[in-house]
């Protein structure tokens, strides 16, 4: 089970599940998450991530720094919700990921750096406080607890934990090129070499 406890609402609609009481019926998909970058891109990146994991944090950091200023205007990067299980609240700021991307861009966008910012300030006790102020600066005024009321933000998440088992993540970030389970790397140096040789190869 990978529901995430994150305010009462949440919490009763863990133990309904739990319980066989609740049905999770599949309903719409969101709408696809633009990229970091260049959405008409033709290189493509995909970083598997878990908002609460120090290392994404760090390579967060350094793709806003370094990656996005370089290659920004010619690759597009995606992220993709890989929440481990042993972290007790990035299960749930990935459900409001999801929310947020389908209400505003801006604001997704904020949500993840934000909770890559101030990843050892956020608890599981005061994720929905922080995210509601970072959702008001964007002039969402309403209560999130009612996220965890619709299964399709669930489902999303899950969505993105399934193919990353089925190509083998086991840790994040794990970041591929072209595709989910295309080539690997694993290290600054390489992702800028795998990029450069990428783009030298559609001029």
């Amino acid at each position: 089970m990978r529901w995430r406890r994150a305010g009462g609402i949440a919490a009763m609609l863990a133990l309904s599940l739990a319980a066989g009481s609740l049905q999770a019926v599949a309903s719409k998909p969101l709408p696809p998450r633009p990229p970091l970058g260049n959405p008409h891109a033709r290189v493509k990146v995909y970083i598997f991530e878990d908002l609460q994991c120090p290392d994404c944090a760090q390579w967060h950091k350094y793709l806003r720094a370094v990656i996005l200023p370089r290659y920004g205007k010619r690759v597009a990067f995606y992220l993709r919700d890989f929440p481990l299980p042993q972290h007790t609240w990035s299960f749930n700021a990935a459900v409001l990921e999801r929310y947020f991307a389908a209400r505003n861009a801006a604001l997704y966008f904020a949500w993840v750096d934000y909770c890559y910012q101030y990843q050892a300030q956020i608890t599981s006790a005061n994720l929905m406080r922080r995210a509601s102020e970072v959702a008001a600066r964007y002039g969402l005024h309403t209560s999130l607890d009612r996220v965890f009321t619709k299964t399709r933000y669930f489902q999303a998440v899950e969505k993105d934990q399934a193919l990353g088992n089925r190509i083998g993540i086991d840790h994040t970030p794990t970041i591929y090129l072209g595709r989910p389970g295309g080539e690997q790397v694993n290290t600054y140096a390489q992702l800028q070499h795998a990029l450069e040789r990428q783009l030298m190869a559609r001029r």
